[in-house]
């Protein structure tokens, strides 16, 4: 993360926030779960970003986003698809293999 945005953009554990990255004009909030299945981690992950995106004294647009280390399947990527069409706000589910670096 710090590598793609820059190490003074990208914070870690603030706020019961896994990762912030600061934009400028709006923020990402990132959490990290590490369930095999993607359903699973977007499930126990949701309601977490969401708060964090509520409590957040910031009122800047956010992007949140359940980070977890499988890539999306099929039928993940129709969940993905399904949530970020239903929800009011900026969401997605990204994978991350252990050996990938940003």
């Amino acid at each position: 993360m710090e590598r793609l945005y820059g190490v003074d953009k990208v914070t870690m554990e603030e706020d019961w926030v896994d990762i912030k990255v600061d934009l400028g004009d709006s923020l990402i909030f990132y959490e990290v779960k590490p369930f095999h299945l993607v359903e699973d981690c977007i499930r126990d992950g949701l309601a977490q970003v969401v708060l964090y995106g509520f409590y957040s004294e910031d009122k800047r647009p956010k992007k949140l986003v359940i980070v977890g280390p499988s890539m999306p399947l099929t039928e993940d990527q129709e969940l993905i698809l399904y949530l970020k069409s239903n929800l009011i706000f900026d969401f997605d589910y990204e994978g991350f293999q252990v050996d990938q670096t940003f």
